[in-house]
């Protein structure tokens, strides 16, 4: 299994979560994307580009939301979410430039981990 689809993986176990990702494991998750997106971003094939997007859009969304408590992560969670969102746009960017318009890309990001789900039931 390549990195990337490690990290769709391990984004499809946090999704399915009920309590909250611990800030060390978050951090080192995110740590892993970052790096994984320096590195090979360039390479990246469409399906990828697509993984890669979801994938920053929940980490920038639920950084989002933990930088809005009054604690002492705070700061890091909004640097996280900050680098998260210049990916997811950055990611967007590319694949609108590639050909694909901004609904199919919604569609598929919508659609990443709802196939998971077993049939008959409401994948959200």
């Amino acid at each position: 299994m390549g990195e990337m689809q490690e990290l769709f993986a391990k984004m499809g176990e946090y999704v399915k979560m009920d309590s909250e990702l611990p800030l060390p494991e978050f951090s080192a998750y995110y740590q892993r994307v970052m790096a994984h997106l320096m590195a090979d971003y360039q390479n990246m094939d469409t399906d990828q580009l697509v993984q890669a997007k979801g994938i920053t859009m929940i980490m920038a969304a639920n950084a989002k939301l933990r930088a809005l408590k009054k604690d002492g992560d705070r700061k890091k969670y909004a640097k996280i979410a900050d680098k998260a969102d210049f990916w997811q746009d950055a990611i967007k960017a590319r694949l609108l430039k590639d050909g694909m318009t901004a609904e199919e890309l919604d569609d598929r990001v919508e659609k990443l981990w709802a196939e998971e789900a077993p049939a008959g039931t409401d994948a959200e």
